[in-house]
């Protein structure tokens, strides 16, 4: 009996110390990055800065880019349409990926 009992306090202590080791100051800081998905419009590209303003319906977004931001389908440019991914880094907003979207034609009534 004494043993089942020994083995468990250990199990239990062996599961806490697995459990604490999964979190790090990272996770506990008030600084965490928070990710988001957007799309909307480019406006105002500042491409030597690497950022650029996109409107969201009637909102507005600032967005810096670097180097390791994933561009795909095309060039990035003032009035394309995007769908892209941030991360918060205090106020500021950085894409990890930024994907073109064509335009979709305009309807024709018939």
């Amino acid at each position: 009996m004494k043993k089942i009992l020994t083995l468990s306090v250990a199990s239990l202590v062996l599961a806490a110390t697995f459990a604490m080791a999964g979190t790090d100051k990272a996770s506990t800081d008030k600084n965490m990055s928070h990710a988001r998905a957007s799309h909307g419009t480019v406006q105002s590209l500042d491409a030597a800065s690497k950022t650029f303003v996109i409107k969201m319906g009637t909102k507005e977004m600032k967005v810096s880019y670097n180097d390791a931001t994933r561009i795909t389908g095309g060039e990035l440019k003032d009035g394309e349409q995007i769908e892209l991914r941030t991360v918060e880094k205090g106020s500021d907003h950085v894409a990890t990926a930024i994907q073109i979207t064509p335009m979709k034609p305009a309807k024709t009534s018939k």
